[in-house]
């Protein structure tokens, strides 16, 4: 069996990380052994010497995400085995007779993965027919191995061990069914390989952090109760942030028609994902809801879902606020004109429509 040996180290290119994390920069790394010296025993022929031999490269990343798997590895493999099967080879007349037409070459690799979680051993198999006389007895194949999952932060030394690899020889009938003889016996020698094999660095993963918060609104020029609701939000490595903002209850607005007519509304924030910094800010789309409406004790809308307006909220992070700090977010918004408020649209909009409205949103302990 051919011990794999390191041989070269190339710059790759990026790559991306899948399912868990960004995008990483990945190198190119072959690994290739010598020949393996083989003999070969089969009835009726002299014993024989040979050799196998077999290369693999594989696409790794210099980065992962703590307790997050990698983008799977991709192999290219290619392997060889010095047989005589010529035209003018006695083993080829041999296989012949025996009914062969063509030959199956299989590569195989038995590969563990050292310093990495998870499932160590992985072993590769790749294959090709071709007919006899066969001029050439190389194979190649190439597939992708499991992802890297690491589970400590810092810098990470991965090896692989390589219990042994080969290429063996299957003669063929005209159907494609394997002959009496099945696979040629080929006893190779060869030394396991375990070394260094490639360092990773690991990144801290994502942090998390989740608020109950409470919440207030101004829109038309009063005060508006929001109630309690949540805040999640997500910082990534870049420092970018992702959330959700949620406030489920309605507040009630005390207004004045015209100046001097009273009139109370129900009025409900619904915000969108939240996006954007600790540092710079957010912003979150948003649904303003005014689902009842009373003048003068008088209800002009009842359970209206439908008279909405919507707008984007720009909030800044204050008092503190971060994944590991409790604080607010406060923001700003404009109210564009109402739709779905069946004949009191027009009036829905003169009274809440405009510019310089607020919020804040506060975190509890």
């Amino acid at each position: 069996m051919a011990a794999l040996a390191a041989i070269t180290t190339t710059a790759g290119v990026a790559a991306a990380l899948g399912t868990g994390p960004a995008s990483a920069a990945t190198v190119e790394i072959t690994r290739s052994g010598g020949s393996s010296s083989c003999s070969v025993d089969m009835p009726g022929l002299p014993r024989f010497e040979t050799s196998t031999g077999v290369s693999v490269t594989m696409s790794v990343p210099d980065t992962a995400v703590v307790n997050q798997p990698t983008a799977s590895i991709p192999w290219r493999a290619s392997g060889s085995t010095n047989l005589d099967l010529s035209a003018k080879s006695p083993l080829t007349a041999y296989l012949v007779a025996k009914g062969a037409a063509s030959v199956s070459l299989t590569g195989h690799v038995d590969l563990q993965y050292y310093g990495v979680s998870g499932t160590d051993r992985h072993p590769i198999t790749f294959t090709t027919t071709t007919p006899l006389p066969a001029a050439s007895t190389q194979v190649e194949g190439s597939g992708e191995l499991p992802p890297f999952l690491f589970t400590r932060v810092g810098p990470q030394v991965t090896a692989m061990y390589h219990g042994g690899s080969g290429v063996s020889v299957t003669p063929l009938k005209a159907d494609g069914s394997p002959t009496s003889i099945g696979t040629i016996p080929v006893l190779c020698l060869g030394s396991p390989w375990f070394e260094p094999w490639h360092n990773v660095n690991v990144l801290p993963g994502p942090t998390s952090a989740d608020y109950a918060v409470t919440a207030r609104a101004g829109v038309a020029g009063t005060e508006v109760d929001l109630g309690a609701g949540s805040l999640a939000l997500t910082e990534a490595l870049d420092k970018s942030v992702t959330g959700s903002l949620d406030l489920p209850d309605s507040g009630t607005a005390a207004l004045r028609l015209l100046g001097v007519i009273p009139a109370t509304a129900s009025v409900r924030v619904t915000p969108g994902p939240v996006t954007g910094s600790f540092a710079d800010g957010f912003t979150a789309p948003a649904t303003v809801t005014v689902a009842d409406l009373s003048i003068l004790g008088i209800p002009l809308l009842r359970d209206q879902n439908t008279c909405q307006s919507t707008t984007t909220l720009a909030l800044t992070a204050g008092d503190g606020l971060a994944i590991n700090h409790s604080g607010s977010l406060t923001g700003n918004y404009d109210l564009p004109a109402f739709t779905g408020c069946g004949y009191y649209t027009g009036l829905v909009s003169s009274l809440f429509s405009g510019n310089g409205n607020t919020i804040t949103a506060t975190t509890t302990d």
